[in-house]
C-alpha cells in the first residue's frame, strides 16, 4: 500500500504479525530502506489485537488513498 511517506505492508506467519514500511531512498542509495514494527502476537496476546487492527486500518486507508492519515 502506498502512503505519502512510503509504502506499507504486513507480514504474518499465522501466530505473529509484523508491519513494514518502505521508505523512499535518496538517489545515492542503491537499495531500499525498510523499517518494521515489533512482532505482535495474534493468538497468545489479546492485548496486541487492537494494535494489529489499528495497523490494518492504517493500511486500508493508504490503499483507498485516504487524505486523513494520522499515526
Amino acid at each position: 500500500t502506498v502512503g505519502k511517506s512510503g509504502r506499507f505492508g504486513m507480514v504474518t506467519n499465522g501466530r505473529e504479525v509484523v508491519f513494514l514500511k518502505l521508505t523512499p531512498t535518496d538517489s545515492g542509495i542503491p537499495f531500499p530502506a525498510y523499517s518494521q514494527s515489533k512482532a505482535y502476537q495474534v493468538i497468545d496476546e489479546e492485548a496486541d489485537l487492537p494494535q494489529i487492527l489499528h495497523g490494518l486500518k492504517w493500511i486500508g486507508r493508504c490503499a483507498l488513498g485516504g487524505s486523513r492519515l494520522t499515526a
